[in-house]
C-alpha cells in the first residue's frame, strides 16, 4: 500500500523577506530614475555659484589664450562674473606704510581695489600675519615650479575645452538633439561675452591709471601693513609704484553702454538655456547636465591651483621667504612688528596703538 509523503512548506526566513524587500525597492528606484524628466537640469544654468567669479578675480589679467580656453567652462555661475567686484562685500581694509613713507602718495589709506581685497580675504587666516609680495609677472625664481603649475592649469583648461567639444559633437551627430546643442552654444557665447566685458572694464581702469599720482622714487621698495577684518593681518612688499597700483587703483571701471548691452545679451542667453533644455530630448538634457557639473568640478580644481593673483600686469603672491606668523592678540602683534621695523607710527595711524602708550623701540 502506497502511503503519500507529507509535504512540509517552510515559511520564508527573515533574511529572505528582507532581500525580497530590498529587490523590490531597488526595482522601484530604477523605475523612478527611468521615469525622471532630466530636462529640469536646464535650471542649473541659472544657479548662482561664485566659482567662476572667484576664478575671474585670480586670473582676470592672465594671458589671452588662457582666458579663451577658460571660456569653455560651461557651468553654473556664468553671470556671476559680471559682479565679481562684489565678492569683497564692500570691505575696504586700511593700510599704513612700514617703510618708505615718503615714496607713497598716501602712506595711510583704504584699499580700493576690490580684487585685492578678495585675494586678501582668500589667503588670510584669523590671528595670523601673512607676508605678501608684488612682483612683475615674469619675475619668477623657480622655473621648475612655474612650469609644473603652468601645465597643470593648462591641462584642466584643455580638458574642459575638449569635453565641451565632445559633448557638442555627441549632441549634434549621435543624438541629433539640435535644441540642446543650441543651449550649449548659447552658454559658450554668454561666457565669452562676460569675459570680454570684465576684461574690457579692467583694461579701461588700467588705462585711467596716471603716473602723476606718485612720486619720482616709485621704483624703490616699500612695505605696508594691512589690517583686515577677523584679526587677519598682512605685510605687503614691492615697488612703491606697484603697491599703490594694486591697492589704490579700482579693479573695474564703470560699465559703458556697449558693455551693458553685451552683459544684457549674455543674461538673455543664459536664461534662455533652461527653456531650450525643456524642449530637448532626455538624452540631450542628460548630456547638458553632465557637462555643467563636470565643468564645475574642473573650474573648482583650477581655482585651487592659483595661490597668486594676476592684477594689472603684476603678480600678488605669498612670500616664499617669510612664513606666516600667529599671534595671541593685537598687543603681541604690534610689539613684534614694531620691534622689527623700529617704529610704531604705523600702529598709531591704524588705531592699534594710542599716542599715550609707550612706544616699542
Amino acid at each position: 500500500m502506497h502511503i503519500p509523503q507529507q509535504i512540509v512548506i517552510n515559511p520564508p526566513s527573515a533574511d529572505q523577506g528582507f532581500l525580497s524587500k530590498m529587490r523590490a525597492n531597488l526595482a522601484d528606484g530604477l523605475q523612478n530614475i527611468a521615469n525622471f524628466d532630466f530636462r529640469v537640469v536646464g535650471l542649473l544654468a541659472v544657479y548662482k555659484l561664485p566659482v567662476l567669479a572667484r576664478l575671474t578675480v585670480m586670473t582676470s589679467n592672465a594671458p589671452a589664450l588662457s582666458t579663451f580656453l577658460s571660456s569653455s567652462f560651461v557651468c553654473p555661475g556664468i553671470l556671476e562674473q559680471l559682479y565679481a567686484s562684489d565678492l569683497s562685500e564692500g570691505e575696504q581694509p586700511l593700510y599704513a606704510a612700514l617703510t618708505g613713507e615718503q615714496l607713497l602718495a598716501r602712506p595711510v589709506s583704504h584699499i580700493e581695489n576690490s580684487a585685492m581685497v578678495q585675494f586678501l580675504q582668500t589667503v588670510g587666516r584669523p590671528g595670523r600675519l601673512t607676508y605678501l609680495q608684488v612682483t612683475d609677472v615674469d619675475d619668477r625664481k623657480s622655473v621648475r615650479k612655474r612650469t609644473r603649475k603652468f601645465w597643470e592649469s593648462w591641462v584642466i583648461e584643455c580638458t574642459s575645452f575638449i569635453t565641451t567639444l565632445c559633448a557638442l559633437r555627441s549632441l549634434l551627430y549621435e543624438d541629433h538633439d539640435y535644441v540642446a546643442s543650441v543651449a550649449v552654444l548659447g552658454l559658450l557665447i554668454a561666457n565669452l561675452l562676460t569675459k570680454f566685458v570684465v576684461r574690457s572694464r579692467i583694461d579701461r581702469s588700467l588705462r585711467s591709471y596716471t603716473e602723476n599720482n606718485f612720486s619720482s622714487g616709485s621704483d624703490e621698495s616699500v612695505e605696508v601693513f594691512i589690517l583686515l577684518s577677523q584679526r587677519r593681518w598682512f605685510i605687503l612688499g614691492g615697488k612703491a609704484h606697484d603697491v599703490q597700483k594694486v591697492c589704490n587703483q579700482p579693479w573695474m571701471a564703470e560699465s559703458s553702454l556697449l558693455e551693458l548691452c553685451l552683459g544684457l545679451l549674455a543674461t538673455i542667453l543664459v536664461y534662455c538655456s533652461p527653456l531650450l533644455i525643456a524642449n530637448a530630448t532626455s538624452a540631450g538634457a542628460l548630456w547638458f547636465g553632465m557637462l555643467l557639473l563636470g565643468n564645475l568640478c574642473l573650474a573648482h580644481a583650477l581655482s585651487t591651483l592659483y595661490t597668486s593673483m594676476w592684477l594689472f600686469g603684476k603678480k600678488v603672491r605669498e612670500s616664499k621667504l617669510m612664513k606666516s606668523e600667529g599671534f595671541e592678540g593685537v598687543k603681541e602683534l604690534v610689539e613684534s612688528v614694531s620691534a622689527k621695523y623700529r617704529s610704531d607710527s604705523w600702529a598709531v595711524e591704524l588705531g592699534l596703538l594710542k599716542h599715550s602708550d609707550p612706544h616699542v623701540s
